[in-house]
């Protein structure tokens, strides 16, 4: 099961060269909208699952709306600055036919609910990891909220209006990452959250107004040693005892073999495997049983969900941030693993031989899926593993620039594009990203040059692993924020090419021109590659201001 974890800041207003003022919006003509039972994306006239309502990660407004203003440089059509050319920090949207609630995107704690001087009404909650969300242009405040005040995804925060510098009733919806604005269509896509195109129209879930009730699991289940809801502490030792074998009935290992393994996933099993100390193969029986390894992850009859199948009540319970991006996420591979290694050691997986196969009962009570899953852990090495790496704990530092680098997932690669503000032109090459996610995790104190061949030299980065892209991946010595840089054979100078590693064995990059930033495996690069890591003086001050 996953976790999500966002910050979200929802805006509504303009960010001048000078300082913040509050976001105009300019109602245009839309097309029908396209309505949807979940938050989805209206292509063709359907929509796509996503996140149901009230859940991690949904639009901040209820009913019909349209798009009245992108994210980036325009001219203020407000009152307030008029006709000045600055950056519009957020998406506007307005719901049609009149105003209505708006919602919270995402849990968070509400940080401040205020009216600034030019009398905008706003809300800002902080959804951890560094995000936050502000909603702007309110005509007025949901009845008793205050700072201090937790919501959840649909809860209601206010009603739509124009308060402030506004031509218009709308919400300005603005996401801060690490303390700056970032574009929140891509942001919110990165976490299965459409946002229509500008003049666009959509249909949003309804409010929430009472918080989500979490049941237990339907399935059986024994906590151990910790009280119902708790995480279970991790053990800093490898998971290495053997499992039982299997036996007998077995139904799907009949006639299915055990599948390969895809190198991003299996790193989750040994991370996860190594930190909760448990055998690695133990999940990857579970994952061959439940989604051949990832290869069919889509919701069960049951309503499972994600590479480990979770139920979405069970995942709210036992969630774990697998991957340390400040989010916790059912339908992401890392946090499945490693919420099913939590699930797993919680049920008893580490009080021997009838501890594993209570705990595998657990996932779901058969004796052929126990049998099933422990002929696929055999298959894959059995319980005496020893490639379990040695995890570098994840600083401040780390979470801000996983954070930043996951803002940005989708936007396109632009030759040229970036620099440490963020995208420009919107988008970025790979130094541009990587200058834009290592100068926002510092607090603005290292910027690197736009180069990737003058990151692989520059003083102000120790190297810290080397790989030669071929063979098995080494990543005990990484940790989420290291500039990863590849000397790519057919480029015409060395070192051609730059990415930021997020763990798990992975590294966010832009590719090359027709793609957008993406995740990889770095075992999937194929190239030699050097790890380099901010100097210590770069990254202090991010910890002593947390």
């Amino acid at each position: 099961m996953k976790k999500i974890i966002l910050v979200v800041t929802v805006l509504l207003f303009l960010i001048p060269f000078a300082g913040a003022m509050a976001v105009a919006a300019v109602f245009t003509q839309a097309p029908p909208p396209v309505s949807c039972d979940v938050v989805g994306d209206p292509v063709g006239g359907c929509c796509t699952t996503g996140t149901p309502p009230g859940g991690p990660a949904r639009l901040p407004l209820v009913g019909a709306f349209v798009v009245t203003s992108n994210f980036g440089m325009r001219v203020n059509p407000g009152p307030i600055y008029g006709g000045h050319r600055m950056l519009h920090a957020g998406i506007d949207l307005a719901e049609t036919p009149t105003p209505t609630t708006v919602v919270a995107a995402m849990a968070g704690t509400v940080t401040k609910v205020f009216t600034d001087s030019i009398g905008t009404h706003i809300v800002r909650v902080d959804v951890g990891g560094g995000v936050v969300m502000e909603y702007l242009h309110l005509a007025a405040f949901a009845t008793g909220l205050r700072a201090g005040a937790t919501v959840w995804a649909g809860r209601p925060l206010g009603r739509e209006g124009q308060s402030g510098n506004a031509t218009g009733p709308h919400l300005h919806f603005q996401i801060d990452v690490a303390g700056h604005p970032t574009d929140p269509r891509p942001w919110m896509a990165a976490r299965g959250v459409t946002i229509p195109p500008l003049g666009g129209s959509g249909t949003a879930p309804p409010a929430q107004p009472a918080p989500p009730v979490t049941t237990p699991p339907t399935r059986p289940f024994r906590l151990n040693p910790v009280l119902p809801g708790q995480l279970v502490a991790p053990t800093p030792v490898g998971g290495d005892f053997p499992l039982p074998p299997p036996g007998t009935p077995r139904q799907n290992s009949l006639h299915s073999p055990a599948l390969s393994i895809p190198t991003r996933i299996k790193a989750d099993y040994i991370a996860a495997g190594h930190e909760y100390g448990i055998p690695w193969t133990l999940l990857a029986g579970i994952g061959m049983e439940e989604t051949g390894q990832g290869r069919n992850t889509g919701t069960s009859s049951a309503g499972a969900v994600g590479l480990m199948q979770f139920l979405p009540t069970t995942f709210a319970r036992y969630g774990v941030d697998g991957d340390g991006d400040g989010h916790i996420n059912i339908r992401d591979d890392a946090d499945s693993v490693f919420t099913a290694a939590h699930y797993l050691v919680a049920s008893g997986a580490k009080d021997g031989t009838s501890g594993v196969v209570q705990a595998i009962l657990a996932y779901n009570h058969a004796t052929w899926y126990v049998n099933d899953v422990l002929y696929y852990a055999q298959a894959y090495g059995g319980g005496t593993i020893t490639d379990c790496p040695t995890p570098i704990p994840v600083g401040p530092y780390g979470r801000a620039a996983v954070a930043a680098a996951r803002s940005w997932l989708g936007l396109p690669y632009i030759y040229g594009g970036g620099n440490q503000f963020g995208p420009t032109r919107g988008g970025f090459d790979c130094s541009g990203l990587v200058m834009a996610v290592v100068y926002r995790a510092t607090g603005d104190r290292l910027l690197l040059p736009h180069s990737s061949a003058a990151d692989h030299s520059t003083g102000r980065l120790r190297t810290v692993a080397t790989g030669s892209g071929t063979g098995p991946l080494d990543v005990s010595k990484l940790a989420p924020g290291d500039v990863i840089v590849f000397n790519v054979p057919t480029d015409p100078t060395p070192w051609g090419h730059v990415g930021i590693y997020v763990g798990g064995g992975q590294i966010i990059h832009a590719p090359r021109p027709g793609t957008v930033v993406r995740i990889e495996p770095l075992a999937a690069m194929g190239y030699p590659w050097e790890a380099r890591r901010q100097l210590a003086t770069y990254t202090k001050s991010v910890a002593a201001r947390r």
